[in-house]
Parts: C-alpha cells; structure tokens; sequence
C-alpha cells in the first residue's frame, strides 16, 4: 500500500513532465520556420551591444546582461561552427541585405538559449504555484506559459523578456520561500536576481522599494526581524549590479547605476515625434559629430527635452498618461503577430518575418494571441480577487501597480507588461483549477467586489487603447484568406 499522496504526486509529476517536454519540443520544432526571422528594432540594438560588449567598446544605452547572453551565443557559434557561423555587424545594421547564412548561426544558438530559458521558466512557476496553493495550481499556470503564442514566440526574436520572465519568477519563488521560512540566504540569493533583472531592464531596479515593503507586510512581528529581511533583499540587489556601476564610473566620470535610459524612456512617455525631438534636442547633431557625444550625453538632452515638454504643458502629459500610456501597456496584440503579418521579409529595409505562415495559421494566431490574452487577465484578475492568502497577493499586485505606475510616466509598449504576465497566470491557474465548490466557498462579496473593480478597470483600459494595430493584423489575414480561397 503505497503512502497518501504518492500516486497524486506520480500523476503530477508526469502531467509537468509531459507539459515541459511539448513545450521545449513545440519551440525547437518553431526553430525551423524561426532560421528564417531576423532582428528587428531593439533586437538590432542587442545583437549590436553583445559584439560591442565582447570588443570591449561598449556604447550602447542597453542593460548588459542580455547583450551578455547573446554574446554567450555568439561564442558557443565560433566555437561549434567558426567564424563563417557568426552574423556580420553588417547584417543588423539598418538597410543592409540578408546574406547567405550557416546553417546554424549565433542568431540560433541565442534562440537556443531562450528555449532553454522559456523551459526553465515553465518549471518555476509550476513551482511558485504549488508554493502558494498546491500542485493543480501549479500544473495548470505552467501549461498556460508553457503554450501562449506569444511566449513561445518571443523564445525566437531576440528581446530580453524571455530572460527577464526567468529571472522574476525565480526572485519571487526564492523570496517568497526565504520571507516565509525566514532565512537570510534564500532572501539575498531573491535581491541578486532583482539586481539581475535590473541589468536585464533597467525599470526593474525600481522594484527593490516595494519588495522590501513586502517583506515587511508579511511578517511585521516582530519589526527588526523585517527589517532586517528588507534590508538583505535591497542590499544584495546592489551587490549585483555593483560591478557594472563602477565601470560606469569609471567609463563616464559620474554615478550612473545601470544604463543611461531613463532620458529616452521619459521622452517616449511624453512625444510620439522621437524622430522630431532627436533633431530638437540637439542629438543628431551630436550623434553626427567626430568624435559623436557619448550614450550619456544623448540620454541627458533627451532628459532635458522630456522635461521641457513636460514643463510647456503638464495638463497634457497628464492626459497622454491616462488616455495613452497605461491603456498602451493592457491592450492586445503582440509582435509576434508583426513576424506572422511580414511573413517572408518585408522588404531589404525590414528582413524579418517567419519563413511563411498560411493566411488561415495566421487568422488562428490572432484569435489564439488575443483569446489566451484575455483569459489569463479576466481569470488572473479573478485569481487576485479570490485567493485566500491575502498577503502572498500583494506581491503580485505590486508589480501589478508598479507595471502599471512606471509605463503610465515613460510610455508603453505591448511587450512591457510580459515581465507581470506570468504571474497573472499563476493567478489565473489558481481560480481554474478551483472546482464550482471552491469558488463558492470563496466568492464572499468584498472578494466579489474586488473582483470586479479589478475586472472594470482592466475593461476600461482595454477600451481606452488604440487597436489600430490589432485590426490591420486581423484584416490583413481575412484579406489573405480570401484570396487564397
């Protein structure tokens, strides 16, 4: 007779088994039609910094730790396949054409390491979720990440959410344990990989503040035991990013924590004319000067312009953070949806796109990214609602508002919220797992009410946002279905 529990945990462990081995082979078997992509926007500026970061002249105003880990790949290729596998700066400068490839490049091999990263990340939050509610909980938050499009999409292009996505559900999986069981180790190993996150997107630096107040949340007795669990966590965080601040110092002459970013994010929350206000702020003209003005320097006019335009109208920066940048951060849609629409390149100014996506593949993909969307937000909201460890939410709901209060001042992109993603649906594994008796067992009506505050606001930001984008995917598809039928 076997022990209580054995055969639930037998069954658990081959359902997260078997949903670990589709998901890592769904993503290689993408690798296929993914040899065809190419870098595009911010992936040109990573790919650019991890050959400037392995010349050692580093000038970009990126984080350095996924340029770091792109250049971890670009090694593995010299090392596999020699020189002829590595990508030519040429080929992500601006313009430049799609040479003939080998047939495994470092762009591969990074895309590699993301599967690897996006597999990992699958059993972490089956981790995290068994952590905060049990083993169903967890199973059904890793299938969730493990099949979303637009997950398993972003293990192909080239950006840094991937990473970041590990990287968080690892720091609150090991916060969330060291709070609890109050060990010093597990907290500091938690505020390095915030540290880490932060060298991944500088945003998340900002983070260390209401972590720490968490901290203090779940265990206020006794006060100086929080305290010094807080402080362990906001201290390791700078221990990690530590080195990289004195070569800053060292490289600039000034206190610069991470990346000068702060400028060109600023400017993006408050002007939609980038283009324009480069030329008013001065920077290109600097950028054309001989020798051109440092990444410092640029992100200080452009600081300095943010401010200026913020200054001539506050009322209308007011507005574009309302009507703009937050409902910008919530609305749906993706990029892997722009990698669908240009399938096969869209020109020699914009070599990207999946080798070839049928009109109908591409109509499902539009339903499938956006359906999965709002099922994890309305369900994942619910989660929020009615979980009954109220305490463990609030860490969610943190980076919820700090997501949220962040994007609202420096402007929005789809890909912005990905880091908060997976823990909404670990919420949202937690309320479908639950049987009808559970969740009339829970539904009391302050939980009720919370629940549709959360759910209104959502739908209200939903509403708010342009869906420009969205509709020329879904009409570009219905026109290629036509045609082709």
């Amino acid at each position: 007779m076997g022990l209580p529990g054995t055969q639930d945990e037998a069954g658990g462990g081959a359902a997260l088994g078997g949903i670990l081995l589709l998901s890592c082979l769904l993503k290689l078997a993408l690798l296929v039609p993914g040899h065809a992509t190419y870098p595009v926007g911010d992936a040109r500026d990573y790919l650019r910094a991890a050959h400037q970061l392995r010349d050692g002249h580093y000038r970009s105003i990126r984080p350095p730790l996924w340029p770091a880990s792109l250049g971890l790949a670009i090694g593995l290729a010299e090392s596999s396949g020699g020189a002829d596998a590595v990508t030519p700066m040429a080929e992500v400068l601006p313009g430049s054409r799609r040479p003939p490839r080998a047939p495994l490049s470092d762009l591969d091999w990074a895309r590699l390491l993301q599967v690897a990263m996006s597999t990992a990340t699958v059993w972490l939050l089956f981790l995290l979720g068994r952590e905060l509610f049990d083993r169903r909980a967890g199973l059904v938050a890793a299938a969730l990440f493990a099949f979303d499009p637009v997950f398993v999409g972003y293990t192909h292009l080239l950006w840094a959410e991937t990473q970041l996505a590990l990287i968080d559900v690892g720091m609150a999986l090991l916060l969330l344990r060291g709070v609890r069981s109050r060990r010093l180790g597990l907290v500091c190993a938690a505020g390095l990989l915030l540290g880490l996150a932060a060298l991944t997107r500088q945003l998340m630096w900002s983070f260390v503040v209401l972590g720490a107040a968490w901290i203090g949340l779940m265990h206020p007795q006794p006060p100086r035991q929080a305290l010094r669990l807080a402080a362990a966590f906001a201290l390791a965080s700078c221990v990690a990013i530590a080195p990289w601040t004195l070569r800053n110092a060292a490289v600039y002459g000034t206190f610069m924590p991470i990346a000068p970013t702060g400028g060109w994010a600023l400017l993006h929350g408050v002007s939609y004319d980038i283009p324009g206000e480069r030329e008013r702020a001065g920077i290109r003209a600097g950028l054309e000067r001989v020798p051109p003005i440092t990444p410092l320097e640029t992100e200080q006019l452009a600081r300095r312009r943010a401010l200026e335009i913020i200054r001539e109208d506050p009322l209308a920066y007011v507005q574009r953070m309302l009507a703009s940048n937050l409902p910008d951060l919530w609305r749906m849609g993706s990029r892997v949806l722009e990698y669908a629409r240009h399938a096969g390149g869209s020109g020699p100014d914009r070599p990207h796109g999946y080798a070839s996506v049928a009109p109908g593949l591409g109509v499902a993909l539009v339903i499938g990214v956006c359906g999965l969307y709002l099922l994890n937000m309305v369900f994942g909201l619910l989660g929020l609602a009615l979980a009954p460890r109220w305490r463990e939410t609030l860490f969610t709901a943190a980076l919820l508002l700090h997501a949220c209060g962040l994007h609202a001042i420096v402007g929005a992109n789809l890909r912005h919220r990905l880091y908060v993603m997976p823990f909404l649906m670990l919420y949202a594994g937690f309320t479908l797992s639950r049987s009808p008796a559970q969740w009339h067992a829970l539904a009391s009506r302050r939980r009720l009410a919370v629940a549709g505050g959360l759910l209104a606001a959502f739908l209200l930001l939903l509403v708010a946002a342009e869906h420009r984008e969205l509709r020329e995917q879904w009409y570009h598809f219905r026109a290629l279905a036509r045609v082709a039928g």
